[in-house]
């Protein structure tokens, strides 16, 4: 399978906090129709510990990905990676975030969420910790989304609460965030996505994006028929009027699928039928020469 995406495009506004602790991977401006690895980050912690930590989690995670040594280049992956590779890059991650802190005690207490998205050969890897969301979207349907690592969400699942009680609470904390190993282990979720269609969007955000739009919102935006261009500055003008945080974004919509082996069955039985036609003609012909 080889999937080709349109230009992505993205959103890092600071909203109306003081400091941007969201990062966004690749930078602004910096993606293209060729890159396979997209990642937004929404730190913890205040002053610039956020910052910091949603900066690091973005260079650390990608470098596990890149097949460039210019970590400031687009990663372009050669081939799907494994399921176990990337646990490996989360843990290798954290690891990062341990070797920070003991080398810059102030920084303790720093966190950070992850979402990403991997294209690659066989799919998609979708990979989150946290509340910052992904949604792939066809038509003006959402197919899939992630489920968001919250305090809240946890006590829906559980039956404590209900989604509207849920909308009055103050408990919206995040359950999961990378701290570092030695701070508190955490997990990733990983999905696995192969349902890929011509002009599906993919959508990452942060809590800043989510908090100031719906889900139907979302739909709605992404079926108009406006250009993609015009539809993040839809986005980005909600965030400005509905946002008190930081909100970042990338927005990728899929130009082509092309199926490789769809194709080699095809190109195989194209010439199964030239060479089932000439072995006709050439039989045609032997019969009318040993007649003769």
């Amino acid at each position: 399978m080889k999937i080709k995406i349109k230009q992505p495009l993205s959103l890092n506004g600071i909203g109306k906090r003081k400091n941007q602790e969201d990062s966004i991977f690749p930078a602004i401006n910096k993606a293209d129709n060729n890159t396979n690895l997209f990642i937004v980050c929404d730190g913890v912690g205040g002053l610039n510990k956020g910052e910091i930590a949603s900066n690091l989690a973005c260079l650390e995670f990608s470098k596990n990905f890149q097949t460039t040594k210019d970590l400031k280049a687009s990663a372009r992956p050669l081939s799907v990676i494994s399921e176990k590779q990337i646990l490996q890059a989360f843990e290798n991650t954290q690891n990062a975030f341990d070797k920070h802190i003991a080398e810059n005690p102030e920084t303790q207490g720093m966190a950070t969420t992850l979402v990403a998205v991997h294209i690659h050969e066989q799919g998609l890897n979708v990979i989150h910790c946290g509340d910052s969301r992904f949604y792939h979207i066809r038509n003006d349907k959402i197919l899939w989304q992630t489920d968001d690592h919250t305090i809240i969400n946890e006590l829906i699942k559980a039956g404590v609460m209900t989604e509207e009680e849920a909308k009055d609470s103050r408990r919206n904390r995040i359950s999961r965030a990378i701290q570092g190993n030695n701070i508190k282990k955490t997990k990733a979720d990983i999905h696995f996505i192969t349902d890929i269609q011509k002009d599906d969007y993919l959508f990452l955000c942060s809590d800043g994006v989510s908090d100031s739009i719906t889900d139907t919102e979302l739909c709605e935006i992404l079926s108009a028929e406006e250009t993609n261009q015009e539809k993040i500055q839809t986005i980005n003008t909600l965030c400005e009027a509905n946002s008190a945080d930081n909100y970042s974004a990338y927005l990728i919509q899929i130009e082509r699928v092309e199926n490789k082996k769809f194709e080699k069955m095809q190109k195989h039985e194209i010439n199964t039928s030239k060479k089932g036609f000439y072995d006709n003609i050439k039989s045609k012909i032997i019969n009318f020469v040993s007649k003769k």
